[in-house]
């Protein structure tokens, strides 16, 4: 299931699991529209919201389900870095 979140509880989904291997998906336009009716939604009301800051270091840990055969073993994966950016670039690989 995809689904954006907004911060006032609101969700616009954009496709629903239907078994372990397929969804039903909305079309393209529709998903366009429910998309950016969420997005005009929040950015009305932006100014009700704070940012908000990590401290760091900061640790981002990735949990990797098997996917045989090309994974065949769950794994887990570690990036660090002194802020949220660099452990986010860490994972990128830069």
């Amino acid at each position: 299931m995809v689904i954006w979140d907004g911060h006032d509880g609101s969700r616009t989904l954009s496709a629903r699991s239907v078994r372990w291997a397929s969804t039903w998906s909305l079309s393209h336009a529709e998903a366009k529209r429910q998309i950016e009716q969420a997005a005009q939604k929040a950015v009305a009301h932006i100014a009700e919201y704070s940012p908000w800051k990590i401290t760091g270091p900061v640790e981002m840990t990735i949990e990797y389900l098997a996917q045989p055969p090309q994974q065949p073993r769950p794994r887990t994966v570690t990036y660090r870095g002194q802020n949220v950016l660099e452990a986010f670039e860490a994972w990128l690989g830069k």
